[in-house]
C-alpha cells in the first residue's frame, strides 16, 4: 500500500492542474512510487480529461453547483483515498520534493490524531491583508481520523476562508492535536 495520497482540487483549473501534474512528474521515480494523487473537479463549466502520466492519478468530478464548495471536493478526496495519509493542498500551489520526501520518509512516526500544517512565506490572509506564518488550507492528515472526526462541514460551504480555520476548531473539539511540520517552507 502506498503511504500518502496527494488531494487536489480544480474549478475551472484544468490548465492549472496540469502545470501541477507536469511538476510532480518531474519528481525522482522512488518519490512518485510512494504517491496516489486524487484530483477533483468542482462542477468547472466544460469536463476535461488529464493526460497520461507515469503517476498514479485518479480523477472526480463534482456533478452538483455548490457555491465555493472547496470543503467537499476536499472531502470527497480523502473518502476517496485508499493511503493511511493525505496532503491537502490547492491546485496553485507546488509541493517541494524534499518537502514530499520528507513527509514519505517520516509517515510511520507521525501521530495518528494529529493534524498536521505547513510554513509559508510572502503569504497575506485575503479577509484582513495580513501576513500569515502557516498556510490555513495545506493539511496533512491521517485518513482514517479524518474520516472518523467529521472532515470538512460541508453545510459550511460557500463561506470562502472559513472553513479552513472551522475545521482545525472541530478538529481539536473531538480530541485531535494540531502541530507545523517542521520549520522548512514545503511548498
Amino acid at each position: 500500500m502506498k503511504p500518502l495520497t496527494l488531494i487536489t482540487h480544480h474549478y475551472n483549473g484544468h490548465d492549472r492542474v496540469i502545470t501541477l501534474l507536469d511538476h510532480i512528474a518531474s519528481f525522482a521515480e522512488d518519490v512518485k512510487s510512494k504517491l496516489s494523487i486524487i484530483v477533483v473537479d468542482d462542477y468547472s463549466d466544460e469536463s476535461q480529461a488529464l493526460p497520461q502520466y507515469d503517476l498514479d492519478i485518479t480523477q472526480y468530478r463534482v456533478l452538483t453547483d455548490i457555491p465555493w464548495n472547496q470543503c467537499g471536493a476536499r472531502n470527497l478526496g480523502v473518502f476517496m483515498s485508499q493511503t493511511p495519509w493525505a496532503l491537502l493542498f490547492d491546485v496553485d500551489q507546488h509541493p517541494r520534493e524534499r518537502g514530499i520526501k520528507y513527509i514519505l520518509h517520516h509517515y510511520e512516526q507521525l501521530q495518528p490524531d494529529t493534524m498536521y500544517s505547513f510554513r509559508v512565506s510572502n503569504y497575506f490572509d485575503a479577509n484582513d491583508h495580513q501576513a500569515l506564518e502557516v498556510h490555513p488550507n495545506t493539511l496533512l492528515v491521517p485518513v482514517t481520523n479524518f474520516k472518523e472526526f467529521g472532515m470538512y462541514d460541508e453545510d459550511f460551504a460557500g463561506n470562502y476562508g472559513y472553513e479552513d480555520l472551522y475545521l482545525p476548531v472541530m478538529w481539536e473539539m473531538r480530541g485531535g492535536k494540531r502541530i507545523v511540520l517542521g520549520k522548512e517552507i514545503y511548498f
